[in-house]
């Protein structure tokens, strides 16, 4: 890509109301409001800040904020090696967490300080700048798609063990924002999605295959063949065999074999 130079990486909380004087910097500087309300002001624009946003200040761009006691931030300095890129200051809203995910991760790298630890918040800052350039200077990525892929991921890997909060991870989102967003999509949550998807394969399997119910426990993703008798009993009020008993005699209505959509 472009390439990215991480400058500074700063976490900090106000232990009371504050009035910064201007001043600026050689490099861009992204500020994180993680708590607090307040105005920054950049090259005389004054833009009030809250939760959840943060400003982006172009390099040699005169800025300063005030705030309150309860402001909390974490922000960072960084160059961009190519020059044909530019990011235009301003106050921008992170309704997804994405951004702060980020910083926050940049943030343990500068503390921990692991091997290549310098390459990789290059790295984390250029994916900051790409989602940037994505969505707030470009109109905005389809999160649609996002969560789109996330759909087709749980329907190729429900069987194995999925975690939501890494499936949030995966694109960047917070796990409450990914939740909610989940939710609105789909009607259900990602982990009774995830249930619904291992469900509908295990009467699939027991339906049109030889697999004995332990093999359909295992291809499924249920940890064990009582496990999978658990969610039977729950949802048909009837065991595995009984099922394919009743499947066989061709005893079961239509609507009780197929998953309920």
């Amino acid at each position: 890509m472009f390439g990215s130079d991480l400058k500074f990486c700063v976490k900090f909380k106000y232990q009371s109301d504050y009035n910064g004087k201007a001043h600026s910097h050689p490099c861009y500087e992204l500020v994180y409001y993680i708590s607090g309300q307040g105005v920054s002001e950049i090259d005389g624009k004054s833009y009030k800040f809250k939760p959840n946003t943060f400003c982006l200040i172009p390099p040699d761009a005169k800025h300063k904020e005030c705030g309150n006691g309860d402001t909390e931030v974490v922000y960072i300095g960084f160059l961009l090696n190519e020059k044909k890129v530019q990011l235009d200051a301003g106050l921008y809203a992170d309704e997804s967490g994405e951004i702060l995910f980020l910083m926050e991760k940049i943030y343990k790298e500068f503390q921990d300080k692991e091997q290549y630890h310098s390459h990789m918040m290059n790295l984390l800052t250029e994916t900051i700048v790409v989602k940037l350039l994505r969505t707030l200077i470009k109109g905005g990525k389809d999160k649609e798609n996002e969560m789109d892929y996330i759909i087709n991921f749980i329907k190729l890997n429900f069987m194995k063990n999925l975690n939501v909060k890494d499936l949030a991870e995966s694109i960047s989102y917070s796990y409450d924002y990914f939740r909610h967003k989940f939710l609105e999509k789909m009607g259900v949550t990602a982990k009774e999605y995830i249930a619904r998807e291992r469900f509908r394969y295990a009467k699939e399997l027991l339906m049109n295959s030889e697999c004995s119910i332990k093999e359909t426990a295992a291809l499924s993703g249920y940890s064990s063949p009582s496990h999978l008798t658990m969610v039977f009993k729950k949802e048909l009020g009837i065991t595995p065999a009984e099922f394919v008993k009743m499947v066989k005699k061709e005893q079961v209505h239509r609507e009780v074999i197929v998953l309920k959509e």
